[in-house]
């Protein structure tokens, strides 16, 4: 999983998981889940020397990272519509997807 590193450190506020999958056609494979983490999580996991925080993100916002009021850049949930379609899971994707609310598919 070396080829996802930069992915990993890019998305560090995400905790990626990997889960087994199969396709319509039948095919087991592997995937990575990206799931949300809580402020908690990110700095026990990216944040372990004393000041990595304000190195990382402090120096740029001092509020809580997972934030109800912030939307998906429309570019970026296009991209992962495309990604979907190409594997033939926009339905799943649709299914769990959710607006800011928490609650709204």
């Amino acid at each position: 999983l070396e080829e996802l590193l930069p992915f990993a450190t890019r998305e560090a506020r995400l905790r990626l998981v990997p889960v087994p999958m199969s396709v319509t056609s039948g095919a087991e494979s592997s995937a990575l889940l990206c799931l949300e983490s809580s402020d908690l999580e990110y700095r026990e996991r990216w944040c372990g020397a004393a000041g990595a925080c304000q190195d990382q993100v402090g120096q740029h916002y001092d509020g809580p990272l997972n934030r109800d009021d912030l939307l998906l850049v429309p570019a970026y949930m296009l991209k992962c519509l495309i990604a979907h379609a190409a594997i033939g899971t926009v339905e799943k994707f649709l299914d769990a997807s959710f607006l800011g609310d928490g609650r709204t598919a």
